[in-house]
């Protein structure tokens, strides 16, 4: 089914999908019976590959209409953070980047993303730092077990006892461990 708004948004998806020829545009009653190729729908694969050509383009809301079509919440999610980081980058809107992390690290084990060959967890850890969490990042890269970059995250944090021990899981790196460990303010013999 075609549904029609008056909006300008719209105005662009619709010379979008004819350029792409996903529609057909029939003006009245007759050309639309006699239209056969608009009662076929596009499958969900088309619709997901518009989206990530959408996507690819940084034009992300009419990515999340195409990934609305594909039926697929989890990559209407990613477009969405996409959006919400380019808005939060043009801003410089830390509550931008605070939202965008969060939908980003509830992506992270998504079966969906990962099929497709997506990963934000880069992003999510970009999104944490520039939201100035950085302890959040630190805790998403100790996850991925690359403790030297999690210890060196955690000490720009200020977590000390955090980032000593990410240190002491770096097999090369135990000294630093217990230097973080005795610089660290908290301890009674700082």
């Amino acid at each position: 089914p075609l549904a029609f708004s008056p909006s300008p948004f719209f105005a662009q998806m619709l010379q979008y999908w004819k350029a792409q020829d996903l529609v057909q545009v029939a003006t009245t009653l007759e050309q639309l019976r006699c239209v056969g190729a608009f009662a076929v729908e596009s499958s969900a694969d088309a619709w997901r590959a518009k989206g990530f050509d959408l996507f690819n383009e940084a034009r992300y809301e009419e990515a999340m209409l195409c990934f609305r079509n594909a039926r697929s919440a989890d990559l209407v999610s990613y477009a969405e953070a996409a959006a919400i980081s380019a808005d939060a980058r043009l801003k410089n809107l830390s509550k931008g980047w605070e939202r965008a992390a969060g939908i980003y690290e509830g992506l992270l084990e998504s079966p969906e993303l990962l099929a497709a060959g997506v990963d934000v967890h880069e992003k999510a850890v970009e999104s944490f730092l520039r939201a100035g969490q950085g302890g959040s990042a630190a805790r998403l890269v100790a996850g991925r077990s690359d403790h030297r970059r999690a210890a060196e995250l955690y000490e720009a944090a200020g977590q000390w006892a955090a980032a000593a021990e990410e240190w002491r899981q770096e097999p090369d790196e135990v000294q630093w461990g217990e230097r973080i460990t005795r610089n660290d303010p908290s301890d009674p013999n700082y």
